[in-house]
């Protein structure tokens, strides 16, 4: 299969980003945006990996990106190059259409750090997604194969979407919201949810919708909790609270089995419920 490479491209020189396919050689030193064919898709997005230290100064890190059918273990389809506490990595990618997931973290070069994370996200045809912002914190300390990770799936749809129009010197139309979801691996949305993987992505993408809806200026959010208030065999009633720019917004989530098959999902509108504490 020929992958193809992407290289883009920073405004800042602290840091570099790149998505390339495992099995070509060529780069791209400016940022490039390949024109779809019918078959693909554009996703825009974003990795911030902050804090932690390491012994021998290193910085980079790696996230291995496979198409989601995929069961080899051999090289990743293609992978995202980042720089710890280097500055937020806005990118836009042309890829053919199909779901994808991002099933490991590791450090590349001399080093044995892997931790499976298990994010998916979807690629549609002639459509352009806006994925979200996966921020990725490492505790204060010398960084070790035992070191607990922070990963979080945050809505920064407006700066993204600008900073990409900016960085490739395109107009983004239409762009629709989807953000990577969490799978069964590892790593999961704060607190606890009845919803299975495919409800989950539908309440964040509902939730998310209204949200900016009702503050559009704000441009960073992210779940700070979900919790479980009933549940029974007529389905459940549940509590997502939003950190909306640092105020958290809780919404009322009610889910019930629809006798077609699937479930029927409600919610009622944001209530605010105090202050996010600071990171």
């Amino acid at each position: 299969m020929n992958w193809h490479t992407f290289r883009i491209a920073l405004a800042s020189s602290v840091a570099a980003f790149a998505v390339f396919g495992c099995a070509t050689t060529g780069e791209m030193d400016q940022p490039e945006l390949q024109s779809p064919t019918p078959n693909d898709g554009v996703v825009i997005g974003s990795v911030w990996i902050r804090g932690g230290k390491d012994l021998l100064g290193r910085t980079r890190w790696e996230l291995a990106v496979d198409r989601a059918e995929r069961k080899s273990f051999g090289g990743s389809d293609y992978s995202i190059q980042a720089h710890r506490d280097g500055a937020e990595e806005v990118f836009a990618i042309t890829m053919p259409a199909g779901r994808y997931r991002i099933p490991e973290l590791r450090q590349p070069g001399f080093s044995t750090f892997r931790r499976s994370t298990d994010f998916h996200f979807e690629v549609r045809p002639g459509k352009t997604t806006y994925i979200g912002r996966l921020l990725i914190e490492f505790p204060q300390e010398t960084i070790s194969v035992f070191t607990p990770i922070k990963m979080t799936i945050e809505d920064a749809r407006d700066g993204n979407v600008a900073e990409a129009q900016a960085k490739y010197r395109r107009q983004f139309q239409d762009v629709s919201t989807q953000l990577m979801v969490v799978g069964a691996a590892g790593v999961a949305l704060p607190g606890k949810s009845t919803a299975d993987a495919r409800l989950e992505k539908d309440t964040l993408f509902l939730i998310m919708g209204m949200d900016r809806a009702e503050d559009p200026g704000c441009n960073q959010r992210r779940v700070a909790n979900r919790e479980i208030v009933s549940a029974d065999s007529g389905g459940a009633i549940e509590n997502w609270t939003l950190d909306r720019c640092g105020t958290l917004v809780r919404y009322g989530i009610t889910y019930r089995p629809n006798p077609k098959g699937g479930t029927n999902l409600f919610t009622t509108p944001g209530v605010a419920v105090g202050k996010a504490q600071s990171k």
